[in-house]
């Protein structure tokens, strides 16, 4: 890079910049500041050279050319690493955290959606009940403090159930206390559907003040700062600990199905129509909607892979694209969200209620999951009929052997196991299978080609999430009972189903294993959620009281409501 810094103009400087990432590897890029004589140049070509690398790296990254991962990268390459090999001269940088060098492009973020119009930021987070929820900041507030310092709300606002703003007794936390919300800044987009304002996902973390026993007791390390009720930080924590303990890493994809509905009292679908039938998308302006939402998620990042109409009057289902445990929770709120705003804008209500009709197909959210063992170009396989790696055949054992408590989670409400029963396709007896849409959890198999030739690739549905859970602690559960599975070497003790389990009389299912239903009601999944030491411990105890707390309580509020009773309320909510 001679004679460009500091000779040149900064346009100049980058036009050059871009013009070597184009024609050479970045492995053969040195940094040079041309500096002579006086000292001077040689500091002023050494701060135009970083300034005008980052600008034409965020570039890259803003255009989805570069990841921040690989720009990151190209950078020590450049500024250092290409130097010290070609040289010899076996120097060791400090290094830098890459989150650092997020929160720099964070900053950045925020001057270009300020150019583009952006007024408003919305700092969202999802508690107990499930429902989202967030406060808005004009974005200068937010860019000259809330993205450094939070935002301080009430620990109770962690914990209040969907009925209304009440704090249950024995959650954890009362009306004294606060917490900070921290911007997660990688998540800041602008909304599309409204765009005036920005979503970002927040963090829970600690605020202790003089009267907090904890006070003056932490330091400022991730674990000492987070707060126990956070969601995102629990699915974080159990991801890293799978990657630690076991070197495997997941990614999560998620079918969404949803209502559209013209009233709610009583619920009316906008159609009368049935699965993939092409009339739905000419009925009303339902083809309108659903080209606005999908554009809306391909716009904040979000890879939407089909979608189609569903079984249900005015039914409807979008599957996206995998993501890693994280980033797929904070998509899947996302998701959510863009429908609800969406359909509104076009003067109609989405749902994920899970029986918005009593006596027709229910709304769910199915998970797909798969894991990658790290270091291996291809799974390790042995003898086994289904083709699953020993680890996949301990992560499903360990899925069944805790599904009962998983059910809490992701079958939060009465509602939900008015879904979960024989013959909806979401499973009513606890079993395995391969391709078959009647039981919980069903293998789907893919054929790819590896360095070792043709294998089949495979990821695990579950199938019995409802669009009413909470995302971060489905997921959470569903890892760490998989995790559970491979650390004790758990084994599949049946063959998959491959009937509709409830189709078979009792002996029949007896003498292929089964021999469980799934949970037929919430109370049922809150006790094997309180009996479940291993989750308990993965989770968290303050977690799990929490939830469980507020749980029991949304029960002991609808127990005397009929059907349509709690429907409504839910419609309100979800």
């Amino acid at each position: 890079m001679g004679l460009v810094f500091p000779w040149i103009s900064a346009s100049g400087q980058q036009t050059n910049l871009r013009e070597l990432l184009e024609i050479c590897p970045s492995n053969k890029i040195l940094f040079s500041t041309d500096g002579h004589y006086l000292p001077e140049s040689f500091y002023v070509a050494a701060i135009q050279g970083r300034e005008a690398l980052s600008k034409v790296l965020l570039e890259f990254v803003e255009s989805g050319e570069f990841s921040y991962e690989e720009a990151i990268k190209v950078a020590k390459q450049i500024m250092f690493e290409n130097s010290n090999r070609l040289y010899k001269l076996k120097l060791t940088p400090k290094q830098i955290d890459n989150e650092e060098y997020k929160d720099v492009s964070g900053k950045q973020k925020i001057v270009k959606l300020k150019k583009m119009g952006v007024k408003f930021v919305r700092i969202g987070f999802m508690e107990c009940s499930n429902q989202y929820r967030f406060h808005i900041v004009p974005i200068d507030r937010f860019q000259n403090y809330i993205a450094i310092s939070g935002l301080t709300i009430a620990r109770c606002i962690t914990a209040l159930p969907f009925y209304g703003d009440v704090i249950p007794g024995n959650v954890g936390v009362d009306a004294t206390g606060e917490i900070l919300l921290k911007p997660d800044l990688s998540t800041l987009i602008q909304l599309p559907y409204s765009p005036k304002h920005a979503n970002v996902h927040a963090f829970f973390e600690n605020k202790f003040t003089p009267v907090d026993p904890q006070f003056g007791k932490i330091d400022n390390s991730p674990n000492s700062l987070a707060f126990n009720l956070c969601p995102r930080t629990c699915l974080q924590n159990i991801v890293d600990s799978a990657c630690k303990d076991l070197s495997i890493t997941f990614l999560i994809g998620t079918e969404f199905e949803f209502v559209l509905l013209k009233d709610i009292t009583p619920p009316v679908g906008v159609d009368d129509t049935t699965y993939s039938l092409a009339s739905s998308f000419r009925t009303s302006n339902n083809a309108e909607i659903l080209d606005r939402i999908v554009e809306s998620l391909q716009e904040q990042g979000i890879e939407v892979e089909q979608f189609h109409s569903e079984s249900a009057p005015g039914q409807f289902e979008i599957v996206t694209a995998p993501e890693s445990p994280l980033i797929a929770a904070d998509k899947v709120v996302v998701t959510r969200q863009t429908i609800y705003d969406v359909a509104a804008q076009a003067g109609v209500r989405a749902t994920f209620v899970p029986k918005p009709f009593k006596n027709q197909a229910g709304n769910g959210a199915h998970v797909h999951l798969s894991f990658k063992e790290i270091g291996e170009s291809q799974k390790i396989v042995d003898d086994h009929p289904s083709g699953l790696s020993p680890y996949e055949r301990s992560f499903i054992a360990g899925v069944l052997h805790h599904i009962k408590a998983i059910c809490a989670f992701a079958l939060p409400t009465d509602l939900s196991y008015m879904r979960t029963v024989d013959n909806c396709w979401a499973g009513s007896w606890i079993c395995w299978s391969v391709e078959n849409r009647e039981t919980p959890i069903r293998l789907c198999y893919r054929p790819k080609i590896g360095p070792n030739g043709k294998y089949l690739d495979v990821h695990f549905e579950h199938k019995f999430v409802d669009g009413t859970s909470n995302p971060y602690l489905v997921f959470s559960a569903l890892i760490a009972s998989g995790v559970d599975g491979i650390k004790k070497g758990m084994q599949l003790t049946t063959n998959p189903m491959l009937d509709n389990p409830a189709s078979l009389s009792n002996e029949e299912r007896i003498k292929q294993g089964v021999t469980e239903r799934m949970p037929e009601s919430l109370l049922d999944t809150l006790k094997a959620l309180n009996e479940d030491k291993v989750l308990i411990d993965a989770l968290g105890e303050p977690m799990i009281r929490c939830y469980t707390g507020v749980k029991e309580d949304e029960h002991k509020f609808c127990e005397n409501l009929n059907f349509d009773e709690q429907l409504g309320i839910l419609l309100k909510r979800f």
